[in-house]
C-alpha cells in the first residue's frame, strides 16, 4: 500500500515539474491573446468524384495579446490545401498541421494583429471520403457536415451554402435541419443554412442526402462504419497500453487549448467589397464597354492627362505630360493613343479585358451581389446629393466633384436636363469641363466671355445649354471612341470558362452566401460519416 502510495505521489511530482518548466512560458503568453470570432462563412461543393470544394472564410478580431496565425479544421485527414489568401488578395502561408485526428490548416496571417485589430482571410482546400452511401435512404449518397467549431469563444455569424452536383432537384434532396432557403449557383441547386450568437463549443450540424445517379462516377463508402474499425481499435489501445501517457496528453491538451478564445471568421464571398473607383464600379455593374471607356476618358480629362483635338471621324487625342500617379487602366488607355491621336480598338479592348480580370480579382472572396448593390446605392446618394442641392451653386459643385459616379447612373443624361434646366450650372475651373466643353462640343452662344482678373473668377452656363451639352458630348463619346466599334467590339473576349473541377480545388467564382427568404423543407436523417474540426488563433 505504501508503495502504491509513492509511486502516485511520484508520478504526480514528475507531471507537475513538467508542466511548470515546460509549459510556464506558455500559459503566460496564451493567458495575454484573446479575441472573438465575428463571422464564419463556409461554402461547399459537392465534386462528381465525391470529393468537396471547402471554402472558409475568416474574421478574427484581437482583444489582447498578438495573434500570428489561425488553425482552421478540416472535416478528415484527405485534404489538399488550396490557397489562402487574405481580404486585399495577397496570398498567405497555409501548412497541414494535422496532428493525430485533429485534422487543421495553419494560416498565417498577412502581419501580426494586437489589440483591436482585426484580420481577414479565405482558406480553400479539397476534401476527400466526404460522401457516403445514406443507409436510411437506399439508392442516395449521404454527406454530414459541422463548420469549424470554437470551444472558447462565441460565434457571432454562421453562414453555410451547400452546392449540390448539376442537375440536382430540390424535391430529390433530403435534409436535416431544415435549410434556410435555396438558390442557384452557376446552375447548380446550393441550399443555405445561417444561425447567430453561438455559444462556445456550440456545434452546428448539417446533413443532406440526394440520388447516387447524379453521381455516375463514383462509388461510395459504406456509412461511417469504416472510421468506427479504425478508432475503436486506436482508443481500445490507448486506453490499455498508455493510460498514464493519454492522461498526461490530455491534460496538456486542454492547458493548450485554454490560452485561446474561440477564432472569428469571415469568408469570402461574405461580405461587401469597398474601394472600388467609379471606373471598376462600371466595369462591376456590367455597363457597356464603350461607357466604361468613355468613363475612363473623363477620368483622364479630370486630370488634364489628355486633351481632345476632335471628334471626326472619331475623337482625337493628344497626350499631355503626366505629373501625377496613373491608375492601372488610364495607363493602358494612354498607350491606346495611337501617333495620329485616334485610339486603337485592340489596346482598348485589352484595356476593357484587364480592368474586367482585376475588378474579378478584387471581389473574389466578396459577395459580388451585396458589393454590386452596394456601388449602385452610392450611384443613388451621389444623385440625391446633386437633386436635392438648394442653390446652383451647391449643386454644380456637386456635379463636378460627382461626375464620374452620376455617369454610372442609365438615366444620367435625364437626370442632368432635370436638374440643370430650371437653372445655371458653374462649371469648376480646376477640373477642365470648361476647356473640354469649349473645344470637344460647340460652345453655347450665350456663354459669357471669360472673367477679367477684376472679376470673380465664376463662369456660369445657362442650365438648358448645359444639359443639352452633356446629352451630345457623352452621346458622341460613346459612338465615337474608335473608328471601328465592330472591331473594338469583337476584340473584347468573354471571360475564361470555369476550369474543370479536380482533386485540387479551384477557385470558383462564387456569389455570396446569402439569405433569401425562409421556407420549409422535409428533413430526413442521413447516416453516413460525420465530418467535423474545432479550430484556433495563435
Amino acid at each position: 500500500m505504501v508503495n502504491r502510495t509513492k509511486i502516485g505521489f511520484t508520478i504526480i511530482l514528475l507531471i507537475s515539474l513538467t508542466l511548470i518548466f515546460s509549459f510556464g512560458s506558455t500559459i503566460t503568453k496564451a493567458e495575454s491573446l484573446t479575441y472573438h470570432v465575428d463571422y464564419e462563412y463556409v461554402k461547399i461543393w459537392i465534386n462528381e468524384d465525391g470529393t468537396i470544394d471547402l471554402l472558409y472564410g475568416i474574421k478574427v478580431t484581437c482583444y489582447s495579446g498578438t495573434m500570428t496565425g489561425f488553425y482552421v479544421g478540416q472535416p478528415t485527414d484527405d485534404f489538399k490545401i488550396g490557397e489562402a489568401k487574405d481580404v486585399s488578395g495577397v496570398k498567405l502561408d497555409a501548412r497541414d498541421v494535422s496532428e493525430g485526428n485533429n485534422y487543421q490548416v495553419d494560416v498565417t496571417l498577412l502581419k501580426p494583429i494586437g489589440k483591436g485589430e482585426v484580420s481577414e482571410f479565405t482558406l480553400l482546400t479539397n476534401v476527400g471520403r466526404m460522401i457516403f452511401k445514406d443507409e436510411q435512404n437506399p439508392g442516395n449518397y449521404g454527406m454530414k457536415f459541422i463548420p469549424t467549431w470554437f470551444d472558447y469563444a462565441e460565434l457571432s455569424d454562421l453562414k453555410l451554402l451547400i452546392i449540390f452536383p448539376p442537375e440536382t432537384k430540390v424535391e430529390n434532396v433530403k435534409n436535416t435541419p431544415d435549410w434556410d432557403s435555396t438558390q442557384e449557383e452557376d446552375g447548380r441547386l446550393a441550399m443555405y443554412w445561417e444561425r447567430h450568437s453561438l455559444t462556445q463549443g456550440q456545434r452546428f450540424e448539417v446533413g443532406v442526402s440526394f440520388p447516387s445517379s447524379l453521381l455516375p462516377n463514383y462509388e461510395a463508402e459504406e456509412g461511417s462504419s469504416g472510421i468506427l474499425f479504425v478508432l475503436i481499435p486506436l482508443i481500445i489501445f490507448i486506453i490499455i497500453a498508455i493510460f498514464v501517457v493519454l492522461f498526461i496528453r490530455r491534460f496538456m491538451t486542454s492547458i493548450k487549448r485554454a490560452q485561446y478564445l474561440a477564432p472569428q471568421m469571415s469568408m469570402e464571398s461574405l461580405g461587401i467589397k469597398t474601394g472600388l473607383t467609379a471606373v471598376e464600379a462600371a466595369q462591376l455593374l456590367d455597363l457597356p464597354p464603350q461607357k466604361i471607356i468613355t468613363a475612363i476618358l473623363y477620368g483622364l480629362l479630370l486630370k488634364k492627362v489628355v486633351s481632345v483635338e476632335g471628334i471626326d471621324p472619331s475623337i482625337k487625342l493628344a497626350a499631355l505630360p503626366q505629373p501625377q500617379e496613373l491608375r492601372y487602366y488610364e495607363i493602358d488607355f494612354v498607350k491606346a493613343i495611337k501617333p495620329d491621336g485616334f485610339l486603337s480598338e485592340e489596346k482598348l479592348a485589352q484595356t476593357i479585358m484587364y480592368l474586367r480580370d482585376t475588378v474579378d480579382n478584387k471581389i473574389r472572396g466578396y459577395c459580388r451581389e451585396d458589393t454590386i448593390n452596394h456601388y449602385k446605392s452610392v450611384v443613388a446618394e451621389a444623385w440625391k446629393q446633386v437633386e436635392t442641392a438648394q442653390t446652383p451653386e451647391l449643386a454644380s459643385n456637386l456635379f463636378n466633384e460627382q461626375l464620374l459616379w452620376l455617369m454610372l447612373d442609365g438615366k444620367y443624361v435625364d437626370r442632368t436636363r432635370e436638374k440643370f434646366t430650371p437653372i445655371i450650372f458653374i462649371p469648376s475651373p480646376d477640373w477642365g469641363w470648361y476647356h473640354y466643353n469649349r473645344r470637344y462640343i460647340p460652345k453655347p452662344e450665350t456663354l459669357p466671355q471669360a472673367p477679367s482678373p477684376t472679376q470673380p473668377s465664376k463662369t456660369t452656363i445657362p442650365g438648358a445649354d448645359f444639359a443639352n451639352s452633356i446629352a451630345r458630348s457623352f452621346e458622341q463619346t460613346s459612338s465615337k471612341i474608335v473608328l471601328n466599334m465592330e472591331k473594338f467590339t469583337k476584340s473584347i473576349l468573354p471571360p475564361p470558362p470555369q476550369k474543370a473541377q479536380s482533386h485540387t480545388p479551384v477557385q470558383h467564382r462564387s456569389n455570396c452566401v446569402c439569405a433569401c427568404h425562409a421556407c420549409a423543407c422535409a428533413c430526413a436523417c442521413v447516416s453516413c460519416a460525420c465530418a467535423c474540426a474545432s479550430g484556433g488563433g495563435h
